[in-house]
């Protein structure tokens, strides 16, 4: 059995695509999915499955979420190996934030065939990508005018690939749920 991390794509924002945790977590175990967890209402899914290939496990699951939902929605899948190695990485440790700036890990559906320069900024300059591996890219989030920029749009657009995007904190959470 592998233990991996089920990042859902556009739930639970701006009141669209309600999903509550504890049906999230019947729905893995219903798709056959063992040691289901669930932490914070973003979508973030940790389970235990027999099936070693994760993109045929990632096409499962998002086809199985559609049936039940009624809708799309994009899973982006990583196993807990992959994610203690990113945080292992610990790649914001010389990144102090302030007040003004977030850290933010933009997780990527699959890799990108348009991988941009780096360091990346984005038009209004309030996202700025630092660093890129082959699906994850690392991301300063600043305040410009009372609002922080999300890269979750610019990374999609300059990579055309499906991602989401999670506080560096809430990954560092995570990882931990999953190593209980």
């Amino acid at each position: 059995m592998s233990r991996y991390i089920a990042f859902l794509r556009g739930i639970n924002v701006g009141g669209n695509n309600i999903i509550k945790m504890d049906a999230l977590k019947k729905m893995f175990l219903s798709f056959g999915l063992k040691e289901v967890k669930t932490y914070i209402q973003s979508g973030n899914v940790i389970f235990e499955s027999a099936e070693s290939n994760s993109v045929k496990l990632r096409k499962s699951i998002e086809k199985k979420l559609g049936q039940a939902l009624g809708y799309e929605v994009a899973v982006i899948l990583r196993t807990q190996a992959e994610m203690e190695v990113l945080v292992k990485l610990d790649p914001f440790k010389a990144f102090k934030p302030n007040a003004e700036e977030k850290m933010y890990v933009v997780l990527l559906c699959e890799e990108p065939q348009n991988k941009p320069k780096i360091p990346l900024l984005s038009a209004k300059e309030d996202v700025e990508v630092f660093q890129m591996s082959k699906l994850d890219a690392l991301c300063i989030s600043r305040k410009k005018n009372g609002n922080f920029g999300f890269p979750n749009a610019l990374i999609e657009k300059e990579m055309k690939v499906a991602a989401t995007t999670r506080n560096w904190n809430t990954i560092i959470k995570i990882l931990a749920l999953a190593q209980i």
